[in-house]
């Protein structure tokens, strides 16, 4: 009986040294603030309307990681996603999902009117232990204009995270919202990063952005990751299985994807179009789907022409909760 119960205790007290912001929480997770994190737990979007969310972690905005996920919950679907993140026009219709108005005691999660695959979504924003080696201050760059930041961090920029924030007006605040590009009825909204190198990352912002005033890049030289897919070729409308075996706790995973752009003159590393964008007729861009605890898929859009190479990176949260990414995949 002892021998039972000291083995109980000798897994209790190790599950709170890996675990100690989560340590309180149920398995199946609710919404709860700790120490260095607060989760929204999975909740359900109504088409067309903001969801209000208090996360009270108090503190600077500006130090905190971020992460939102989507699910769609129709049977056969996309499961765990990020398709049309930010939003996406097609057919004079809205699609996807996004944070906005980030403060220190709360945020909100917007899902337009038409998306098919954010039917509930999940909100994380924690403080990480290991601080970006680069920040720089909120940019303003004109619509239709660019910025290159040099953040000098040398080394291998497939080391790297970049984040990518936006801040407009007090309706939107601090926001994600057109997140890395979006074609409307023949309008650019948005802006993305592109062109990532050893010494310098450049932004653009879409010639009829709204949201976008001012930009914030942060870049980390990161921890390795627990599983990285390394470049995969993906082609024009292929959907392809990538296999990390992680195990069970999907919802400690913190995920990365980038793209590479093979043509000598092209964006190289970038993140242009992540989740999608239907550009006219054209359907441009890559996006995850379908994440389980062994798995996840990418998918790039039939249309897409500087997509030509997928990375994939995924830390476990159960041994790190330090990397800073103002990202969410």
């Amino acid at each position: 009986m002892w021998r039972k119960l000291l083995i109980v205790f000798s897994a209790l007290a190790q599950a709170l040294l890996v675990f100690p912001w989560q340590a309180a929480r149920p398995a199946g997770e609710s919404a709860a603030a700790g120490p260095t994190g607060w989760s929204s737990g999975w909740v359900p979007l109504t088409l067309g309307k903001a969801l209000p969310l208090t996360h009270n972690l108090g503190g600077d905005p500006l130090q905190y990681a971020t992460q939102l996920w989507f699910r769609d919950t129709d049977s056969g679907g996309y499961g765990i996603n990020t398709r049309d993140y930010g939003g996406q026009e097609f057919g004079g219709e809205r699609y996807g999902a996004f944070w906005q108005k980030l403060t220190n005691t709360g945020v909100e999660i917007v899902r337009f009117g038409w998306d098919p695959y954010a039917d509930e979504a999940r909100m994380w924003i924690w403080f990480p232990e290991q601080a970006p080696d680069y920040c720089s201050p909120w940019t303003a760059i004109a619509a239709g204009g660019s910025q290159v930041f040099t953040h000098n961090l040398g080394g291998d920029p497939l080391d790297y995270v970049v984040g990518l924030w936006f801040k407009g007006s007090v309706a939107y605040g601090i926001t994600q919202e057109f997140f890395v590009g979006n074609e409307d009825q023949g309008k650019n909204y948005g802006a993305w990063w592109h062109n990532l190198t050893d010494s310098t990352v450049t932004v653009d912002r879409g010639a009829n952005d709204p949201i976008a005033d001012e930009v914030r890049v942060c870049v980390t030289v990161s921890d390795p990751p627990d599983y990285d897919s390394g470049w995969v070729d993906v082609n024009a409308g292929e959907t392809k299985t990538l296999l990390h075996n992680l195990g069970p706790m999907v919802d400690h995973y913190i995920v990365r994807m980038e793209f590479k752009d093979a043509a000598p003159s092209g964006l190289g590393i970038h993140l242009q179009n992540v989740g999608g964008n239907a550009a006219g007729s054209l359907w441009l861009g890559a996006a995850w789907q379908n994440l389980t605890n062994s798995s996840l898929g990418v998918y790039r859009y039939p249309d897409d022409t500087v997509t030509d190479q997928v990375r994939v990176r995924i830390w476990n949260r159960m041994t790190r909760i330090y990397l800073p990414l103002v990202f969410k995949h």
